[in-house]
């Protein structure tokens, strides 16, 4: 039933914010914890707003097609030296080439939208260029390894 929900959730578009919105006033909580998880909440959530879940898992979906969450996040460019490397789980990266890489999706993130005051470097494997990219964009940048490392700092 969870990996249902997950391949749901993965499929689905915007539309799928509306289920989401709907479980959690049904009462969805900490549902990636095995003794919270209610599929039939899920399954209400998804009739009360006129979605059917089998449809969104099932659906066929060309291989080169957008994925319903690329509008999301900028990303680097699929095939780039970054890329290649870490999802190849590749034991060598052109360094200078993959700050290039990360640099430029930021740059281009920032120049798409303006109004980002942020950038979050959501991949463990781009902290190294925080700095390269603050600079580039002139932009507040956080990553997920400083604020663990922030956090953990605190703990008594």
């Amino acid at each position: 039933e969870i990996s249902f929900l997950e391949g749901v959730m993965a499929r689905g578009g915007r539309d799928i914010a509306d289920v989401v919105e709907a479980a959690w006033k049904g009462g969805a909580r900490f549902d990636a914890w095995t003794e919270e998880f209610s599929f039939e909440r899920w399954m209400a959530a998804f009739a009360e707003v006129g979605i059917d879940p089998e449809q969104v898992a099932t659906r066929e979906r060309a291989e080169d097609a957008p994925l319903p969450w690329a509008h999301i996040s900028a990303g680097v460019a699929p095939g780039c030296e970054f890329q290649r490397r870490i999802l190849g789980n590749d034991t060598e990266l052109d360094l200078a080439q993959a700050q290039r890489d990360v640099v430029e999706a930021a740059v281009r993130l920032v120049r798409e939208h303006p109004q980002v005051s942020d950038v979050v470097l959501e991949c463990t494997n781009m902290a190294p260029y925080r700095d390269a990219v603050a600079c580039a964009t002139g932009r507040s940048v956080v990553d997920l390894e400083s604020v663990l490392l922030a956090a953990w700092r605190q703990l008594p």
